[in-house]
């Protein structure tokens, strides 16, 4: 005969506390940059750059440029800061 043990309930796993889990650190511009630099062609670059020469005016050349795909008028303006400000 098999005789079965008296099961013993298994207590349920505390539930972590919030001030205690462990946080990932997110960087935040180098992989939003890396990103969005497959989707920007060099013509985009250039008809980026050529625009805001003319224009002086990250809007309308948003509204009024036609680039190779669409982009976000905030994508324009970091594509705009990168090519500025961060050496390539």
């Amino acid at each position: 005969m098999v005789s079965k043990a008296p099961s013993t309930p298994v207590p349920p796993s505390p539930a972590p506390t919030p001030g205690l889990t462990k946080r990932v650190k997110k960087s935040k511009q180098p992989l939003q940059v890396t990103k969005d630099l497959g989707r920007w062609k060099p013509a985009d670059d250039l008809l980026l750059i050529n625009a805001v020469l003319q224009t002086n005016d990250l809007t309308s050349v948003h509204l009024g440029v036609k680039f190779s795909c669409r982009f976000t008028l905030r994508e324009v303006q970091e594509r705009w800061y990168a090519l500025l400000y961060d050496p390539v």
